[in-house]
């Protein structure tokens, strides 16, 4: 059974109308369960019920911990979160899980996020402009203005790593909802470059397929998805105790999901969903924000788009058409410096810079050159947008899977080394290595850098069986529909009973989900990263 830890909030930070960042204290005692790895989320309990959120805060910043929860219209725990946690509370948590985060901080990483699932890509872009080398681009949708989460933070980011760190907002209210071909053209100067996407269902898809359509190997590409927990591992531990994380006035059984929560946070691809994270422009997100000056439309001569800039909440205020020509956009104040987010891009055709693709397909983007000194943040912050490169980084694999299954919870990133590469043979613990004749798999499991080789009963789930064993393999629902148990398949083959996470690529990779896991050939090896 998963360990659970009570953890009390030091901080409830309002980052937008709609979302909230919660930060946990950690005890001296809890800092050791609590290490995790930069784009990891956290399992807590809300009420009869088990919710995952990434962490936004990074492992360098400390002993606090901070997830960021965005309300959905009619989410269970997102609502009951962002209305009732305060400073004081107690909340059953388990420890860091997932495998969305890169291998090296030092390659250059390309960074998709749509809405709050900027989450995860903020603790991963944190780490590797203080810890790595690479250079960082994120292109950043949002509905509007007001919706950016972490505005303030990336802009003083931008201003801090300018020769390392772009920012890319696109604005739907702006500019509609972004497309695969303005996409592609975005990540072309990318292409060669490890890529993160986290958002909602549809802007990850197209995300995607720009990146597909570019050449960019499956390999390279890392998906982050969530949905709400069918099953409840606070449960299987002890009954939810009272006052404790516990919605007032619930009757819902535990574990149970409604088609909103399935949408809660980041993924699930429907119009509800679509509405409340990048939603389709209507005529009112279209008028103008107050003293935001309108947009140039395609009746117009092409010509720089504007917003005032004493309401811009990021930096460039670069908003122009897709029929704009290059090197088009700037601020309201109507000048446009010299430099503006200029970065190299490679292409086959010739050198163009980000600059000029960001304002040919309408986006906002962050550079120091380009704001007038004096303008402000929604918090008053001054703020200046930068431009760098990216990278990309590679994506989980996984192995069996059902037909047909939904991708939801945290999708899987990076490559496992070789099976027992540098690892110690920790012998059988009490189990003898099984031959084809015992009518058992031979299976070798390579965990916290240590192999454990076992007879593994055919009908038997891997982690059931793991945990038969005393190993310490991590989980949280049981149920395949979170990937707190993923690990890699290095040799052999196994089926997965049940599967609501993986896709079909992570499938190709070789991430398997132990909790729903049984061998289908004599020999089995797997490694937990």
């Amino acid at each position: 059974m998963p360990e659970v830890h009570t953890l009390t909030v030091a901080e409830v930070i309002v980052e937008t109308p709609d979302a909230r960042s919660v930060v946990f204290e950690l005890t001296p005692e809890q800092a050791e369960a609590f290490r995790y790895r930069p784009g990891q989320f956290l399992t807590l309990r809300v009420g009869e019920a088990a919710r995952c959120y990434s962490l936004s805060s990074a492992p360098h910043e400390g002993t606090r911990l901070k997830v960021t929860v965005k309300r959905t219209e009619g989410g269970y725990g997102s609502n009951w979160i962002c209305a009732n946690v305060r400073p004081g509370a107690a909340v059953d948590v388990l420890a860091p899980a997932g495998v969305f985060t890169p291998k090296d901080f030092d390659e250059n990483l390309l960074l998709f996020a749509g809405g709050s699932g900027i989450t995860p890509v903020m603790s991963i872009l944190k780490t590797a402009l203080r810890q790595g080398t690479g250079r960082v681009t994120l292109v950043y949708a949002n509905r509007d203005e007001q919706s950016v989460i972490f505005a303030g933070e990336l802009a003083a980011l931008a201003r801090e790593f300018p020769d390392r760190f772009v920012v890319l907002h696109w604005l739907e209210s702006v500019q509609g909802l972004p497309n695969v071909e303005q996409l592609r053209a975005l990540a072309r100067p990318f292409a060669e470059f490890e890529a993160f996407l986290c958002g909602p269902a549809p802007f990850m898809a197209a995300a995607k397929q720009a990146l597909t359509d570019l050449g960019v190997p499956r390999k390279r590409i890392h998906l982050e998805r969530f949905v709400s927990l069918g099953g409840n591992p606070f449960a299987v531990e002890r009954g939810a105790p009272a006052g404790r994380a516990k919605e007032p006035g619930t009757a819902r059984e535990a574990g149970a999901a409604t088609a909103a929560e399935d949408r809660e946070q980041l993924g699930a691809a429907t119009a509800a969903e679509n509405t409340e994270q990048l939603r389709a422009a209507t005529t009112a997100d279209n008028t103008e924000q107050p003293g935001a000056a309108p947009v140039a439309g395609s009746t117009k001569q092409p010509e720089a788009a504007t917003i005032a800039e004493g309401t811009e909440q990021f930096g460039t205020a670069a908003v122009a058409e897709s029929t704009e020509q290059p090197g088009a956009a700037s601020a309201a104040a109507g000048t446009e410096q010299p430099g503006t987010a200029a970065v190299a891009e490679s292409t086959e055709s010739g050198t163009t810079t980000v600059a000029e693709t960001a304002e040919q397909l309408g986006v906002i983007s962050e550079a120091n050159q380009t704001r007038r000194p004096g303008a402000t943040t929604g918090a008053g912050q001054t703020e200046q947008f930068q431009t760098t490169l990216a990278k990309d980084t590679q994506r989980p694999a996984a192995i069996p899977a059902k037909d047909g299954e939904q991708p939801d919870t945290a999708a899987l990133a990076g490559e496992a080394p070789p099976a027992g590469a540098g690892a110690p043979v920790a012998g059988q613990s009490g189990a003898e290595p099984a031959s084809p004749s015992d009518g058992a798999t031979r299976l070798r499991v390579d965990l916290d850098g240590v192999r454990h080789e076992y007879a593994w009963p055919r009908q038997r789930k891997l982690l059931d069986f793991l945990l038969d064993q005393g190993l310490d393999a991590p989980y949280s629902c049981r149920e395949g529909q979170c990937s707190a148990c993923a690990c890699r398949l290095v040799a052999g083959e196994v089926k997965m009973l049940n599967n609501e996470v993986l896709d079909s690529d992570d499938i190709a990779d070789g991430i398997v989900l132990a909790c729903q896991s049984v061998p289908l050939t004599d020999e089995v090896s797997v490694t937990y990263e």
